[in-house]
């Protein structure tokens, strides 16, 4: 096998000879991104006109969710049991999807609290 001859420390802190245009980059620094101004005008009554007019056939424009009403005072504490393996992912999703066309609840906490008030309530419960 063949050894690479050691270096003392004081040769390996020693800076390798570069070549000038190196150096001359070196010295330059970073520069500077190039930007040029850009002006940008915009109607928001011609904006909103256009808007309206793209809307897919059939599509209608979401109303807001009206929000859930919690008491103020009560905490929240965890939970720890096994569900069937199909849930965790499922239930993923449906948070995921909702959270992207923004209805209320689109947290997995959320979904699963909903749940769970309305099977109490179903069931004769009171919470």
């Amino acid at each position: 096998m063949n050894q690479i001859p050691r270096r003392s420390i004081s040769e390996a802190a020693q800076r390798p000879a570069l070549p000038p245009d190196a150096l001359a980059l070196i010295a330059q620094g970073n520069p500077k991104p190039q930007t040029h101004p850009v002006s940008v005008t915009v109607d928001s009554v011609k904006t909103q006109e256009s808007t309206e007019r793209k809307l897919p056939i059939g599509k209608t424009e979401r109303q807001p969710v009206a929000a859930i009403e919690e008491p103020d005072d009560v905490g929240l504490v965890q939970l720890g049991f096994r569900v069937r393996a199909t849930i965790p992912p499922a239930l993923r999703q449906a948070a995921m999807d909702r959270k992207t066309k923004r209805i209320r609840p689109c947290t997995q906490q959320g979904i699963i609290d909903e749940a769970l008030t309305a099977w109490f309530k179903k069931n004769g419960y009171q919470l």
